[in-house]
């Protein structure tokens, strides 16, 4: 996408939901995490930390030091005078109200993370030209691919093999 147009705005609700939601989800994938730890996100450096706006704000965007001098360093995004955490409020409200919640709703926002940390994996090609997973990208803890398959709950090397092999 464009420099500073945002992607799905479900994943900035997602980074903007309140800590006991992300932990609910996944911790490790999403907290104290801002838009520039997901490259399917841009690189739109903001914190995402602290974004409790009153809804009948009308001002379209609040701005960061950088930019305004204030003395406010977050960024803030409103869309239709909502910040992104009113807004994941908002949408798992209504998606509460068509049947999607408890377990059904966790797995939905489970899904959204998987697509979010798949954005931190990087694949090169090997010597055949075939598409490969670098070794860091696979430690068990720290690899970004590691993260994702337990995010998953499959195995790394199955994932490895299924993402890497063809059918």
């Amino acid at each position: 996408h464009a420099a500073n147009e945002r992607n799905y705005h479900i994943f900035y609700q997602l980074l903007a939901a309140p800590d006991e939601v992300k932990e609910q989800i996944d911790a490790a994938t999403l907290l104290n995490k801002t838009t520039a730890d997901f490259p399917y996100l841009g690189s739109r450096d903001k914190s995402i930390a602290n974004m409790t706006l009153n809804r009948r704000q009308s001002t379209r965007r609040l701005f960061s030091t950088q930019e305004s001098g204030s003395s406010d360093d977050n960024e803030v995004d409103l869309i239709e005078n909502m910040s992104d955490a009113q807004a994941f409020e908002q949408t798992r409200e209504g998606l509460e109200m068509i049947g999607i919640k408890d377990e059904t709703l966790w797995m939905l926002m489970r899904a959204l993370t998987v697509v979010l940390q798949l954005s931190k994996v990087k694949f090169v090609a090997d010597d055949n030209d075939d598409a490969m997973i670098p070794r860091e990208q696979t430690v068990e803890g720290d690899g970004e691919f590691a993260k994702l398959a337990s995010l998953m709950g499959i195995e790394t090397d199955a994932l490895v093999h299924a993402f890497t092999n063809k059918t």
